[in-house]
């Protein structure tokens, strides 16, 4: 006879070895076989500014070394407010090709089993600045996520921008605006439009007069297919001014990073607190042989009629 307590047994044991597997693929790496169940590294499918050696710029400590030193190695008269958000948006298409990087079951397990539950693959993209910064790919998004937090540390002012093609095919794009010399200047990591400089200065307009001004947005993303910029840039919103960058899906990763790491203890317990209460389960399950009478009755009924 399978009792109810059995059951409840065998279920938290097999929680409790799956889950401790996993939680020790986070920290030694998925074996080969598991792999191909994983985000596996996209192709870069752009030309694009990416450059290999910037690898090395894997945190934002890093990143932030690596662009005050080109900063602090400018002349006295070469350095302004603008300078330096110029500087680090170089580096960032430097570090970065586009696609979208995704925690996967060798990073936090549980957002990968959990996302595509409640919202999709897109729960699953990861917001971290320095977990952004592990990889050499990122969309929009996080390069802009990337870029707005080493400016907010510098005391910069930073609003996102996201426009809306309306359509499936463009779908929508992150961007940002920061505020320097007197006014907010439009900057996109990902997409690399094409700015014009003076002394390494750049002169940069706001959304509002870049979309206004078809020769000049078509100018700016000369890269581009026209018709993807006519449709992509055609509708815009602001972002709140300094607002926290991704509350909630840092809140969503925070939370399922730690069930990744304890999931294994709670059924280890739950196993435990089932073993030691052998009088608290009285629940019989039927037996397979409970059930021959009636099919074999079926049986009959089915062939001899």
């Amino acid at each position: 006879m399978f009792s109810y307590r059995n059951l409840l047994l065998l279920t938290f044991a097999a929680g409790f070895a799956i889950n401790l597997i996993f939680t020790i693929f986070e920290f030694i790496g998925l074996p080969s076989f598991l792999r191909k169940y994983s985000f596996n590294q996209p192709k870069m499918e752009y030309s694009e500014e990416f450059d290999p050696s910037y690898s090395r710029l894997n945190s934002v400590n890093k990143l932030e070394k690596y662009t005050d030193s080109i900063f602090n190695s400018l002349g006295p008269g070469e350095k302004d407010s603008s300078v330096y958000p110029e500087i680090l948006v170089r580096v960032i298409q430097r570090k970065f090709y586009h696609s979208y990087s995704y925690y996967d079951i060798g990073d936090n397990y549980m957002s990968s089993l959990i996302s595509p539950l409640i919202y999709g693959s897109g729960l699953n993209a990861v917001v971290s600045p320095d977990a952004i910064l592990e990889k050499p790919y990122a969309a929009c998004s996080q390069q802009s996520n990337v870029f707005m937090t080493l400016l907010k540390k510098k005391g910069y002012k930073y609003r996102s921008v996201i426009f809306d093609s309306g359509t499936s095919k463009y779908g929508r794009h992150y961007t940002c605006e920061i505020w320097f010399n007197n006014k907010w200047n439009f900057f996109d990591p990902d997409m690399e439009p094409v700015v014009e400089m003076r002394d390494f200065k750049s002169i940069r307009p706001d959304v509002k007069s870049l979309v206004g001004d078809s020769i000049l947005l078509q100018s700016f993303y000369r890269n581009w297919k026209e018709d993807k910029v006519k449709a992509l840039f055609k509708q815009y919103q602001y972002g709140v001014v300094n607002a926290p960058i991704a509350v909630n899906a840092t809140l969503y990763h925070k939370i399922t990073r730690f069930l990744s790491l304890v999931m294994w203890q709670l059924f280890l317990l739950a196993f435990q607190w089932v073993r030691l209460r052998k009088n608290s389960f009285n629940v019989r399950f039927y037996q397979i042989s409970d059930f021959l009478p009636w099919y074999k009755q079926l049986w009959h009924r089915y062939i001899y009629n």
